[in-house]
C-alpha cells in the first residue's frame, strides 16, 4: 500500500472510530432555596419577570408532580443519594452547633459522575455538613465555593459564629455581602464553564436565594412587582439566563443536560394552587416547580404529570452519565429517562412518601390518591385536617376535601402500603455521619438533663448554650408559687420559632410555635394559690403537647410537629427578653418562687 493510502486510511479509521463514540453529556442541577411551585412564569406567576425560565420551558420539559421535602438539609441529602432523608437518616435541619453531617460512606451524584471521567463542582449552598469530615469536597466534588449551610445562620443571630464564605475547604470571607451571592455564584459558575469545556463535567448550583434575609444586587433590588422576593426570584432568572448563555455561546448548549428546582416550599407564603408551605408536607410545602432541558433528548415544550422527584435525580444522571448504580444499597429514587422521551410513558414509579423533619412517614402519594397517616400541620386560614385525610391531589391540588369515609378501601390499601415501605426502610437505614454522642436521629431526646436549676427568675442564658430542642423531644418541668395570673415562667425564641411555659388569664398553658403561623397550645387551669406547684411540659418525638399538675392526669394534644430549627433567641427563666415565643401580650415578670427547672 502506498504511504498516502495509509495515511488516508488512518485517517478514515480514527473519524470513524470517533463518530462512534457519544460524547459526554454535560450536566448542571440548578436548586433553588424556598422556591414556591407558582413562583415563576412556567409555573403560573403573571407578576415577576422570568424570561429566561420561560424559554427554558419552552425549550425543555415541565414536571407537575415533582417533590421534595418539607425542609432544607433533607432535601439536599435526598437529591445527592437517590434516597430518602430517613434512609439515610439525615434531619430536617442542620445548625453550626452540630457535629453531624452527610455519611462519608453515602454515595453522591459527584461520586457517580467522577467515576466516569467527570469533573465536578459545588457552588453555593451545601448544608449537609460543615465539620471538614462532611463538606463537598469529601463527597465526590473537586471544587466548592459557597456557604456551609443557611444565610441566616450569622453572627447577628446570638450564639452563632460569622457566617463563612468557603473555597475548596477553606474559609476565605465571613459575613460575605450577602446581596452580591447570586452575580457572585453565578461568575463563578460561567467561568468554570469556560475553562472546563473541554472535559465533560457536572455543576451543582444550590443558590442561597431565596432563603430568608433576602438580599439582591443593585440590579435587581427594588425592581419587582413583589417586593425583596420578587428582586431575588428575577436576580436568579438573570443568573439562568447567563449560564444558559454561557452554554450557547461555548457550544455546549446541545450537549449539556440542565435541571432546575427547588429544596422545599416557599417560608410564611402562600403556595397556589395548593395548601401549605414551607415544613409542611402539604402539597403547598413539597410540591416544586422543575423544569429539565436537554436538546435532541427531552422533547421542546412538553409537561410531565408523573409521580417525580428530588430522589430520581441520582439514578436520572448515573444513567446519563453512563455509570452503574451503587449495588451494595437501596435507593428509592427511579431512572426519569423513560419520562423525558416522552412525558406519557408509563410511570417510573407509582408512589411517593412524605417524611417530617423528624424522619416520621406522615403521608403517602399512589397515583392520585395521597393519604395522611399523621396530622398534617395547619395554616394561617386553612382547614384542621384530621388523619386520616385522604385526597385527591389531581382533583383537589389544595387538599380540602377528605375522601377517607367515601373510600374507605383506598385507605386500607395506602395504610398497608405506607406500613411495608416504612418497614422496609427500616430495616434498610444507614447512619448519618457523626463525630460526637450527638443523636443520630431529629427526634432522639437529649439523653441528659440540661441543668437549669440555678437559675432564678429574670436570669437570661445565651442561646449558644441554651437547651437544645430544634428537631428533638423534650420535656421541660418545675416547680413554681405565685398568684399572677399573667406572667412568663420560661421563654425560649420569638416571632418564628419556640415554646414558652406562661399563666395567660388564668390558664397554665405550654406553647410550641414553629413558624409564625404555625401556633400550638395546650392549657389548665392555673394555680395562683401562692402555693408550690409541680408542671411537666413536653413536645413528643410525634408531635403531641403534654401538660401536667402536680399528680394531675396528664393533658395531650396533637401538634403540628417537633420545632424544625434550634430557637435563635436567648432562654429566659420569668420572662421574655425579646420577641415574644408565644402569643401573650406584655405579660408581667414572674413573681413568686420557680425552683428544680430541667429540659431533658
Amino acid at each position: 500500500m502506498r504511504p498516502f493510502t495509509l495515511l488516508w486510511a488512518l485517517c478514515c479509521a480514527t473519524l470513524a472510530a470517533t463518530a462512534a463514540t457519544p460524547k459526554p453529556t454535560n450536566v448542571i442541577v440548578l436548586f433553588v432555596d424556598d422556591m414556591g411551585y407558582a413562583d415563576i412564569g412556567p409555573f403560573g406567576n403573571k407578576t415577576l419577570r422570568t424570561p429566561h425560565l420561560d424559554r427554558f420551558a419552552k425549550e425543555g420539559m415541565r414536571f407537575t408532580s415533582f417533590y421534595a421535602t418539607p425542609v432544607c438539609s433533607m432535601s439536599r441529602a435526598s437529591l445527592l443519594t437517590g434516597s430518602y432523608s430517613a434512609r439515610v437518616s439525615m434531619p430536617g435541619v442542620l445548625f453550626p452547633s452540630n457535629r453531624i453531617g452527610l455519611h462519608p460512606d453515602e454515595v453522591t451524584v459527584a461520586e457517580v459522575a467522577k467515576s466516569r471521567g467527570y469533573e465536578t463542582i459545588m457552588i453555593g449552598k451545601w448544608h449537609l455538613g460543615h465539620l471538614p469530615e462532611f463538606m463537598p469536597t469529601r463527597q465526590g466534588f473537586d471544587h466548592y465555593f459557597g456557604l456551609p449551610y443557611s444565610n441566616d445562620m450569622k453572627q447577628s443571630r446570638r450564639g452563632y459564629p460569622p457566617l463563612p464564605l468557603y473555597r475548596g475547604e477553606k474559609v476565605i470571607e465571613t459575613e460575605p455581602d450577602q446581596a452580591q451571592l447570586t452575580r457572585r455564584y453565578t461568575e463563578e459558575a460561567v467561568k468554570f464553564l469556560r475553562t472546563k469545556r473541554d472535559k465533560p463535567f457536572f455543576l451543582y448550583l444550590p443558590y442561597t436565594m431565596i432563603h430568608d434575609p433576602l438580599a439582591s444586587s443593585e440590579g435587581f433590588k427594588g425592581k419587582s412587582a413583589q417586593g425583596p422576593i420578587g428582586d431575588a426570584i428575577e436576580e436568579i432568572d438573570w443568573s439562568v439566563g447567563q449560564i444558559m448563555g454561557a452554554l450557547r455561546e461555548l457550544l455546549l448548549d446541545d450537549d449539556t443536560l440542565v435541571i432546575f428546582t427547588s429544596d422545599n416550599g416557599p417560608s410564611g407564603r402562600a403556595a397556589p394552587p395548593f395548601s401549605g408551605n414551607k415544613a409542611t408536607n402539604l402539597e403547598g410545602g413539597v410540591r416544586e416547580p422543575c423544569l429539565m432541558r436537554w436538546p435532541g433528548r427531552i422533547p421542546a415544550g412538553t409537561t410531565c404529570d408523573r409521580i417525580a422527584g428530588n430522589i430520581d435525580v441520582l439514578p436520572t444522571l448515573a444513567k446519563v452519565f453512563g455509570a452503574d448504580l451503587p449495588k451494595d444499597r437501596i435507593l428509592d429514587g427511579r431512572d426519569l429517562g423513560p419520562l423525558l422521551a416522552d412525558p406519557t410513558a408509563a410511570p417510573v414509579r407509582d408512589t411517593h412518601l412524605y417524611f417530617t423533619a423528624a424522619q416520621k412517614l406522615e403521608a403517602i402519594r399512589q397515583g392520585p390518591w395521597k393519604l395522611f397517616l399523621l396530622d398534617p400541620a395547619k395554616r394561617k386560614d386553612e382547614p384542621v385536617r384530621t388523619a386520616p385525610a385522604l385526597y385527591n391531589v389531581v382533583e383537589d391540588p389544595a387538599e380540602r376535601t377528605n375522601q377517607a369515609l367515601k373510600h374507605a378501601d383506598i385507605v386500607a390499601q395506602l395504610t398497608k402500603a405506607a406500613a411495608d415501605r416504612l418497614a422496609e426502610i427500616e430495616a434498610h437505614k444507614r447512619p448519618i455521619g457523626k463525630l460526637s454522642d450527638e443523636p443520630t436521629a431529629a427526634e432522639t431526646p437529649s439523653k441528659s438533663p440540661v441543668k437549669l436549676s440555678d437559675l432564678k427568675p429574670g436570669a437570661q442564658l445565651k442561646a449558644a448554650a441554651a437547651p437544645q430542642v430544634g428537631g428533638r423531644a423534650f420535656t421541660l418541668s418545675c416547680t413554681f408559687a405565685t398568684t399572677q395570673a399573667n406572667t412568663v415562667l420560661v421563654a425560649h425564641g420569638g416571632v418564628q420559632v419556640g415554646y414558652a411555659l406562661h399563666i395567660r388569664e388564668g390558664k397554665l398553658t405550654f406553647s410550641i410555635r414553629r413558624a409564625t403561623d404555625d401556633n400550638s397550645e395546650v392549657s389548665l387551669p392555673a394555680p395562683t394559690d401562692g402555693q408550690p406547684h409541680r408542671v411537666r411540659a413536653g413536645l413528643t418525638k410525634d408531635g403531641k403537647l403534654l401538660l401536667q399538675l402536680d399528680d394531675q392526669p396528664e393533658v395531650m394534644i396533637q401538634g403540628t410537629g417537633l420545632l424544625g430549627k434550634q430557637p435563635a433567641e436567648d432562654f429566659c427563666v420569668g420572662h421574655d427578653a425579646a420577641n415574644p415565643a408565644a402569643k401573650y401580650s406584655q405579660p408581667a415578670p414572674f413573681r413568686g418562687n420557680l425552683v428544680d427547672l430541667t429540659i431533658r
